[in-house]
């Protein structure tokens, strides 16, 4: 799960099994695992983050598994530099199955990369004739737990 300041809405079983049956995916005990690990997890995972915590699942499976949830919509890929693609749980309306744009804080001490959902991203203007498909903005720093250890 992404960090918020508030609490992070994530969807319950039902409402995970409710939107596959609306995008005609068949819900399975492996889909539904994966969304709760990123759902529980406090940080963005990687593929080799979320094999480590599911032992028992092949990394193919996974993979297949997490390009099918945000195909979905219910999770979305970070890019933080690090060169790992990270996952973390989306926070979707339920109603329209969208995420508001958001930017991403990638710590320089301890390496997490959690999503900042209150953040008024920049409006930028492409020249005539480019049009944007994503918009990834990642701020890098210290983390407020990294900071407090630090004064210790």
């Amino acid at each position: 799960m992404c960090d918020h300041p508030e609490k992070k809405k994530v969807l319950s079983i039902n409402e995970l099994e409710a939107l596959f049956g609306q995008e005609g995916v068949r819900p399975t005990a492996l889909r539904e695992l994966i969304y709760t690990t990123l759902a529980q997890a406090d940080e963005a995972l990687s593929l080799g983050d979320i094999e480590v915590r599911l032992s028992t699942v092949d990394k193919s499976t996974i993979s297949r598994t997490l390009h099918l949830l945000e195909g979905v919509g219910v999770i979305h890929r970070i890019n933080d530099g690090t060169g790992a693609i990270k996952y973390a749980v989306s926070q979707i309306d339920a109603e329209e199955h969208n995420e508001s744009p958001h930017a991403h804080f990638y710590c320089l001490r301890c390496g997490k990369t959690v999503c900042v959902e209150q953040t008024t991203l920049p409006s930028i203007e492409l020249p005539e004739g480019f049009t944007p498909q994503v918009l990834d903005l990642i701020i890098q720093g210290v983390c407020p737990a990294c900071n407090a250890s630090k004064k210790k």
